[in-house]
């Protein structure tokens, strides 16, 4: 494989000197600096075309805690934050909210919401 999975690549990057270091040599996470909106790696905006996709933004939105003018119909799952838990949450709350059931493996495989509300 050349290309590491979309759910293993990191959603943001800090440049440092440096790693801070424990007493005993291990990384010391505690030391590591907080990442800043700046770090974060994000794409550009593109409003939700679709009922579905305004939904699916909605939600979005609700589950990684992000304000809803910011989730556009390219955003990713992974990129903002998306696991496995996240993908359930995600997958009931549409659900509940369209009367759709959209399984995990589809959140998972489907990952930018311009191509998820296409499978249905």
């Amino acid at each position: 494989m050349e290309k590491l999975p979309r759910y293993m690549v990191p959603n943001y990057y800090i440049k440092i000197s440096k790693l801070p270091l424990s007493s005993t040599g291990k990384l010391d996470r505690k030391g590591l600096p907080e990442p800043q909106k700046r770090d974060f790696i994000t794409e550009e905006y593109v409003a939700p075309e679709t009922v579905i996709e305004k939904v699916i933004c909605k939600v979005y939105s609700e589950i990684f805690n992000i304000p809803l003018n910011i989730i556009g119909r390219m955003n990713d799952f992974y990129e903002l934050g998306g696991d496995s838990l996240n993908g359930i949450r995600v997958s009931s709350k549409i659900e509940k909210e369209l009367n759709i059931k959209i399984y995990l493996k589809d959140i998972m495989t489907h990952s930018m919401i311009c191509d998820l509300w296409m499978l249905y």
